[in-house]
């Protein structure tokens, strides 16, 4: 066919093609609070119009402590552990690549410079307070071993504390209303097992047996010694008897 009714030009011009816009999100922070030195998993999610984002992203908490993660299918997780307490402004940040344009992302995260504590659990029992000093309903046998159990807290509830490193000081008392620490000296402590606390994951309970065999009847004050928060709980006085 003849194009006689028509006239055809070209005209040269730029295609330009630019980086899918993304977005990412920090989806997760877990545990919501973390005690200093203590490491939480950060989780992100990146996401575009323009397909799945690869590469990495950096986090940081904004006081220094720093990880990445290596996305997969757009999401990843990296491990985080804040050196200095307070509430943290978590960013993830995505470079961008040749197809998706850079991107970043916020959320928050407590660091609590030390965990709480519920006390010694049972078959410890405190004594009662009364006007004439500490009531002691309950006490113990020497030749004994008393099951010494404590749970580390965040916002009353019992938390992973694995890694809390704990030891355990226990003091003579000057009679059994003393329970002022700082000048007595500590004894050795011996166990039944093992001679060091021992953690159960499933219950998110420390215990120590603490062997008692040789000790004279009286009054003890038991300390408790965080390694991770230098944190210490304590006193809690407890009386030991002969048969």
């Amino acid at each position: 066919h003849k194009l006689s009714n028509y006239s055809v030009t070209s005209t040269n011009g730029t295609l330009t093609i630019t980086q899918a816009p993304t977005t990412t999100t920090i989806t997760s922070a877990l545990p919501a609070t973390s005690v200093v030195g203590q490491a939480y998993t950060v989780t992100v999610a990146l996401a575009s119009a323009g397909g799945i984002p690869s590469g990495s992203v950096a986090v940081d908490d904004g006081s220094g402590a720093t990880c990445t993660i290596l996305l997969s299918n757009g999401s990843g997780s990296c491990s985080l552990t804040s050196a200095t307490a307070g509430t943290k402004t978590l960013t993830a940040k995505y470079p961008g690549d040749t197809n998706f344009a850079a991107s970043q992302g916020t959320a928050t995260h407590t660091a609590s410079s030390s965990l709480g504590f519920n006390g010694l659990l049972n078959p410890y029992v405190a004594p009662t307070i009364t006007s004439s000093g500490l009531d002691y309903t309950t006490v113990y046998t020497i030749k004994s071993a008393v099951p010494l159990k404590w749970q580390y807290t965040s916002g009353g509830t019992a938390v992973n504390s694995s890694s809390a490193n704990p030891t355990v000081a226990i003091y003579p008392q000057q009679g059994c209303n003393d329970t002022n620490t700082s000048d007595d000296q500590p004894i050795t402590v011996t166990a039944v097992g093992s001679t060091t606390p021992t953690y159960d994951p499933s219950s998110l309970t420390w215990q120590l047996n603490w062997k008692t065999t040789g000790l004279a009847a009286g009054c003890y004050n038991i300390v408790v010694m965080n390694g991770q928060t230098q944190q210490t709980n304590g006193p809690f006085p407890i009386k030991l008897v002969t048969k």
